[in-house]
């Protein structure tokens, strides 16, 4: 079982930071992964962008093993008017994305991935919960300091908003598993 959070990712946004993606682009860019300032991994990436068939070619090793394939990418008109936007089409699965996942060797659509869960969808009903008005928040503390947050809306017209009332019926369950928690521990 693997998880998509610990996945190598290639993303379009991260092409676009490094100015990769305008039309006319060739030439080849190296993209490295680092952890605790070690370097991890590192992959060539071979820029061909025109305005006909931009694509990139990706040069890398994995397990020892050299891999070099081509990955098409396509642009649709913004819904907004200005400009395009970017997407990858996966060679393994045809379908189009913003981001590709190592895994087995590749980089692929997260539908191409076998045996791969986000990391949330191990934890209970009622953890999802919790992460989700509190966003994996480690301590009591730390939740009621984003329910008394100098923005938060606790009130509007005199009466308890939803996500009020929802926060303290959460922070509430939050506070009896850690009593449940310390007392199991002593």
């Amino acid at each position: 079982m693997y998880y998509y959070e610990d996945c190598r990712r290639l993303k379009i946004s991260d092409l676009k930071k490094l100015g990769c993606l305008t039309y006319g682009q060739h030439g080849t860019m190296p993209l490295i992964w680092k952890s605790n300032g070690e370097v991890t991994a590192k992959i060539n990436i071979h820029l061909y962008i025109t305005s006909e068939d931009p694509k990139i070619i990706l040069e890398y090793t994995c397990n020892g093993d050299p891999r070099k394939y081509q990955i098409d990418l396509i642009t649709m008109p913004s819904n907004l008017g200005r400009g395009v936007i970017w997407y990858f089409r996966c060679h393994y699965t045809g379908k189009l994305c913003r981001q590709l996942y190592l895994a087995d060797g590749y980089f692929l659509h997260r539908s191409g991935l076998k045996n791969t869960i986000y990391s949330i969808q191990n934890y209970s009903k009622k953890s999802r919960q919790l992460y989700k008005y509190f966003g994996g928040l480690d301590s009591v503390d730390n939740a009621e300091k984003k329910i008394y947050a100098k923005y938060s809306k606790p009130y509007y017209n005199g009466q308890q908003t939803k996500w009020y009332k929802k926060s303290m019926k959460y922070l509430k369950q939050l506070k009896n598993s850690e009593n449940m928690l310390s007392r199991l521990i002593r």
